[in-house]
């Protein structure tokens, strides 16, 4: 993912010492800290190839922000099967001279297109936001905003701009859980100096894209 402090969703720099930065923005909007705000959201829902952003610093360039994470893409032609952890979380932020908590990163991406897609309850997709850095007797760091994950199921060539610009969606579903995968999926923002409205980390954007093929018709000839 981006390095601290950078991307397109990257945490604000505080502008002086003592307060926290804030967190890195991607699926979701990045935390607040003390005075500044998070990074806000970019890329796409339904087909997310952009990497996480990094947490915010110091205006000065000094920065301890956490990294975002990375992407993990996965174009199979026929099967996909989670049975261990797939992860692209962002990085937790650190503080800069021990009393300047920095932001995290924000989580990053998993795109996967595929045939079939199944996975056992030991399965785990991740692209989970960082917690804020934490400095001594100070509030922490923005937390990282959540990151995107989308899993194409059996999708035509022919409809993926469909897919990709959510127009035309018939005989397409688009769904946050899959039945025939009993793992889990997390796009949890981090913790931070708020994790309330308006100024706390938001979580990241999730979905299934599965193609059915309408029914064909039935001629009867005598």
């Amino acid at each position: 993912g981006y390095a601290k402090a950078n991307g397109a969703g990257r945490g604000t720099n505080g502008t002086v010492r003592y307060q926290g930065s804030g967190g890195g923005g991607y699926g979701g909007k990045g935390g607040s800290g003390i005075t500044t705000g998070g990074g806000s959201p970019y890329g796409l829902t339904n087909a997310p190839s952009d990497p996480g952003s990094g947490g915010g610093g110091l205006c000065d360039g000094i920065t301890a922000g956490g990294h975002g994470g990375g992407v993990v893409r996965v174009a199979a032609g026929g099967a996909v099967r989670i049975d261990g952890t797939v992860t692209a979380n962002g990085g937790i932020g650190g503080s800069i001279y021990g009393d300047t908590p920095c932001g995290g990163g924000s989580g990053g991406a998993i795109y996967m297109t595929c045939v079939s897609f199944g996975g056992s309850a030991n399965g785990i997709l991740q692209a989970n936001g960082g917690n804020g850095g934490v400095a001594s007797g100070i509030t922490n760091g923005g937390g990282g905003g959540g990151g995107r994950i989308a899993v194409w199921i059996n999708i035509p060539a022919s409809r993926y701009n469909d897919v990709i610009s959510n127009g035309n969606l018939l005989s397409i579903t688009l769904t946050n859980i899959y039945s025939k995968y009993t793992g889990t999926t997390s796009i949890a923002n981090g913790f931070g100096c708020t994790n309330l409205p308006p100024g706390g980390a938001e979580p990241g954007s999730r979905v299934f894209v599965i193609y059915t093929p309408p029914p064909g018709m039935v001629f009867s000839v005598h």
